[in-house]
């Protein structure tokens, strides 16, 4: 191989399900992530030489808060937030070298609501959810060897679902997702 990356990742999280009475449920959640990443060339590549060391630390917090509705025992309709982070380096997508390393993380929140509902003694599950991703920082490739940070990306999205027991020995799985994604 030309190249070998190694990353390091260490996490903490705390998540707390706070249930304010049968019918209204909190989802609070905190994250931190610390990524060490090291891309080493083992074999001379255009101008660098083998040996050429690239590295990257970062460390985020992220976090995560949701309301649940639960209108029977057997369904509920949520809502939540959320945000993530994610360095140069981590992913194929982008290599950590000179011309990259240097790069913003990409940050992202996401926006959900949607419904769960249990059928026919839980014998079938249906579920819905209308979505939002917005990242900051979106990379996008330059050539084949750069990318940049080029602004915003969005996706806006939904999903459909249907799950259960069609007889004691065959089970079904049928869902859709439609997704409209944009660079800004």
């Amino acid at each position: 191989a030309t190249t070998t990356v190694e990353t390091e990742s260490q996490s903490v999280y705390l998540l707390d399900n706070i249930e304010i009475n049968k019918q209204w449920l909190i989802d609070l959640g905190l994250r931190w992530d610390k990524f060490d990443t090291d891309l080493t060339y083992n074999k001379a590549s255009g101008d660098i030489k083998a040996g050429t060391k690239y590295s990257s630390s970062n460390d985020f917090f992220n976090y995560q808060a949701g309301l649940t509705f639960k209108p029977t025992e057997n369904s509920s309709i949520y809502a939540s937030y959320a945000t993530s982070a994610n360095p140069v380096g981590i992913d194929v997508d982008v290599d950590m070298d000179a011309a990259n390393q240097t790069l913003d993380p990409e940050k992202a929140r996401t926006y959900e609501v949607g419904t769960k509902w249990s059928l026919w003694e839980n014998r079938a599950n249906i579920n819905a959810a209308l979505f939002r991703t917005e990242k900051q920082n979106t990379r996008i490739a330059i050539d084949a060897e750069t990318s940049a940070n080029a602004g915003e990306s969005k996706v806006d999205g939904f999903e459909l679902g249907l799950t259960g027991h069609i007889t004691d020995k065959w089970e079904m799985a049928l869902g859709y997702s439609y997704l409209d994604s944009k660079v800004e």
